[in-house]
């Protein structure tokens, strides 16, 4: 009967406001990842040097924008209503889908094109994701918030789960033209779900200068200093986490010499199934304590996940390996994302998260362009065994940083 009570209590099915909030951005996300792997498994199917090169640089189109405009879609989400900062990104990205399927249906989508179809999709990425992240604290009561956090925090891992196991469908059945398909229709569905969202998603204080109150956002970080250094470990965690979507492809046909298609998404999934379901967990708790010591202990978990891929040469060990990196990697998630819920002022959460958003961003398209390059000399399992390492190496650094409160929820 607890249990029962539980599942009955929880955020997703106490808040209808948050439940079209959190299937929106789950079904959109699932369509981004759908996408990836049909054009993961389009270039590296071609099998040649070059291909490895496009696979990295479009990858890293996918980030460009959200480095170049972050701060100033931040700024956007302080000021405007923040639903309507996600409709709009919503829209306009199924507008670009849209016009990409009509190339490729008229056979006028090459490479070049797809460069102009990655940036514009990530152009609206910041504007959605500042205004996502402000917008929780504003979407649940104070008591839920933790465990809303938590469960946001899952969507891109479950996206992944679900994104990974219909990519392989999609790619064998409806080809690269029904992933297109599928992720403008996700950001279609993301549009109406967020449109039923009741509650006012406006930012509380009384608005100055635009460029001003950008400039105060990055004021904010200069004087907050363990929110500061929690931001820095973030970008470089994903700048040694990011290449796994190049090292898995490449792992699996250069490697190992299995079938891509099946493969790819097998260990995706795996990565993704730990993530998802330990933030799930994650969702079920009212709070957390002792949370740096929890997140130096997730990295050391993380990073000797890596380190194990780089001594398999045997296919199913690799899926327990990314499935533990996963887990770890969401409850580092999970736990930052709290702090900064709970120490970031209201007036200033739509700049911040365009900041972490940006600063997380920053370091992806020089990782997966560094690791394009490197994988024409070095083979995937050894990049894994020196990402994994520098992310063991982030975990003892990050138990030597200034801290904020080691305590979120109530």
């Amino acid at each position: 009967m607890a249990s029962v009570r539980a599942i009955k209590e929880h955020v997703l099915f106490n808040n209808p406001d948050f439940l079209f909030y959190f299937l929106g951005r789950l079904i959109s996300a699932t369509g981004d990842k759908v996408f990836t792997i049909a054009m993961s498994v389009w270039i590296v199917s071609e099998g040649t040097p070059a291909d490895k090169m496009h696979l990295g640089f479009l990858l890293a189109m996918n980030t460009l924008p959200v480095v170049l405009f972050g701060p100033f879609a931040g700024g956007l989400a302080d000021r405007l209503n923040r639903k309507t900062c996600m409709l709009l990104a919503d829209g306009m990205r199924f507008f670009v889908l849209l016009v990409a399927l009509l190339l490729l249906i008229n056979d006028r989508l090459g490479i070049a094109e797809m460069y102009v179809v990655c940036f514009l999709l990530a152009t609206f990425v910041p504007l959605f994701e500042s205004a996502a992240g402000a917008s929780i604290a504003h979407l649940v009561d104070q008591q839920d918030l933790t465990r809303a956090v938590a469960l946001d925090g899952s969507v891109v891992n479950m996206s992944e789960i679900l994104g990974a196991s219909l990519g392989g469908i999609l790619v064998a059945t409806v080809h690269f033209e029904g992933a297109l398909a599928f992720n403008g229709l996700t950001f279609l569905a993301s549009f109406v779900l967020i449109s039923c969202v009741r509650r006012k998603l406006i930012a509380e204080g009384v608005h100055t200068d635009y460029l001003r109150e950008i400039g105060e956002g990055f004021s904010y970080l200069l004087k907050n200093q363990p929110i500061a250094m929690l931001l820095v470990v973030f970008a470089l965690l994903n700048f040694f986490t990011a290449p796994v979507f190049i090292l898995i492809p490449l792992l699996v046909k250069y490697t190992l010499n299995l079938p891509v298609a099946h493969w790819v998404a097998a260990y995706e999934t795996s990565l993704a199934l730990g993530a998802g379901l330990t933030a799930l967990s994650l969702s079920f708790s009212h709070s957390f304590q002792k949370i740096y010591l929890k997140m130096v202990l997730a990295l050391c978990l993380f990073g000797t996940g890596y380190l194990l891929i780089g001594f398999s040469s045997v296919a199913w060990p690799v899926c327990l390996y990314l499935f533990l990196a996963g887990a770890a990697l969401a409850v580092v998630n999970t736990l930052a994302l709290g702090l900064f819920q709970y120490h970031v002022p209201d007036a200033m959460k739509g700049r911040f998260f365009a900041m972490m958003t940006t600063v997380c961003f920053a370091a992806i398209p020089v990782s997966y362009i560094l690791t394009g390059y490197l994988s024409k000399h070095i083979a995937a399992e050894r990049l894994f065994m020196m990402n994994g390492f520098m992310i063991v190496l982030m975990g003892l650094v990050l138990s030597l940083l200034p801290r904020a409160e080691g305590r979120i929820g109530s």
